[in-house]
């Protein structure tokens, strides 16, 4: 078994690429990066059971055989329990701490982060970006099939693998890889977009891609509560000035 994991708060484009490698890798399992919200969030709800999902408290570690990272490179932008899943069990032991360390740890926010040269993993890790490569990230550590390259998404360059190796994909499969190329390339307008991610995007729309869910999804309708509730907060709205910094306050109410 695989697992694959993504940044935390994770978006689409994430999301996108996690299924995509649960199709090149059969026995792949994906992580969340949580919180999860908005579109998102309402997205896995109703398509959970379509998502091979895995909590890694229920994983059993000996039987994962790999790690994967999609859209991310850096450690520290990973869940708590994602980064002690990885470590080497060996270098995350540490002795029993005496009560003055206990004390100073209950006042910190977080636990120290192990530096990047000095983390040792329990699992080979094979990273698929589509952000600059960062010489003082995971890539250090990664696998040599490891996969970075800028283009609009870290979906597009696993639908190419997909695309190459001939892997028969369903409508909500092409669906949902199309949401992640859509998301993250502002609907194919945004200036990190390329010919690369269009052609992915066509060759999804081949394979029955619904636009009208990806819309959906992409574009959220505003109910009309909301816009009334919006546009009571701007006819409320006052500057105020504090201490030579501006400040905009409104109030309204919700019936």
């Amino acid at each position: 078994m695989e697992l694959v994991f993504a940044h935390n708060n994770m978006d689409f484009d994430s999301l996108s690429a996690q299924f995509a490698l649960t199709k090149l890798y059969p026995s792949c399992k994906m992580v969340l990066g949580y919180p999860l919200t908005g579109n998102l969030r309402s997205f896995i709800t109703l398509n959970r059971s379509y998502l091979p999902i895995v909590e890694v408290k229920y994983v059993d570690l000996s039987k994962v055989t790999r790690f994967f990272l999609v859209d991310c490179q850096h450690f520290d932008r990973l869940d708590s329990g994602v980064r002690k899943l990885m470590e080497d069990s060996e270098q995350s032991a540490s002795p029993s701490p005496s009560p003055s360390q206990s004390a100073s740890k209950s006042q910190s926010a977080s636990p120290p982060q192990t530096p990047i040269e000095a983390l040792k993993l329990c699992r080979p890790l094979t990273i698929f970006d589509h952000h600059e490569r960062d010489k003082d990230s995971l890539m250090s550590l990664a696998t040599e099939d490891s996969h970075v390259e800028v283009v609009g998404s870290a979906t597009t360059i696993l639908v190419e693998k997909i695309r190459k190796k001939k892997i028969a994909l369903t409508q909500f499969d092409a669906t949902l890889l199309a949401i992640g190329i859509f998301e993250d390339t502002g609907c194919l307008t945004y200036a990190g977009t390329t010919a690369r991610d269009a052609e992915c995007v066509a060759f999804l729309i081949q394979h029955g891609a619904d636009l009208s869910v990806v819309r959906e999804y992409i574009r959220p309708k505003i109910e009309q509560e909301q816009v009334n509730l919006l546009e009571e907060l701007l006819r409320a709205a006052q500057v105020i000035n504090v201490q030579g910094h501006r400040f905009v306050v409104a109030t309204a109410h919700v019936r």
